[in-house]
């Protein structure tokens, strides 16, 4: 070996230490959000579900009051209900991420569309 080679491979270790360090820190912002956004789709499915007869400015208010406790910026305004033989429900939204360098606008779209079941 050789003694002139003392110290080849530190900046591989760094850059493996910087990138680990990235994909941490994107994880701890964008998992709960992701989580909150799956949360709020589950939701809006199980009261389409279960309330077949109730008016569209009902759906909406549980929308967002259901949002408001998650945590996310969901505003009445951006919750669009549709009835008729089917249920559809349009939620858009934007959530601002601090990414330490820079702030990150992710615009959040869900849809869903379920048939009424009327019993």
């Amino acid at each position: 070996m050789n003694r002139m080679a003392k110290g080849e491979g530190k900046l591989g270790c760094i850059i493996y230490v910087l990138l680990t360090f990235a994909i941490g820190f994107s994880a701890y912002k964008f998992v709960p959000l992701q989580v909150a956004k799956m949360e709020l789709t589950d939701y809006m499915k199980e009261i389409a579900l279960h309330n077949p007869r109730k008016k569209a400015d009902w759906f909406e208010r549980r929308i967002k009051d259901r949002a408001e406790d998650l945590g996310l910026p969901v505003e009445r305004k951006n919750i669009k209900v549709k009835k008729g033989k089917r249920i559809v429900i349009d939620v858009n939204y934007t959530v601002i991420v601090d990414l330490l360098i820079t702030d990150y606008a992710w615009n959040v779209k869900i849809h869903m569309d379920r048939e009424i079941f009327l019993t």
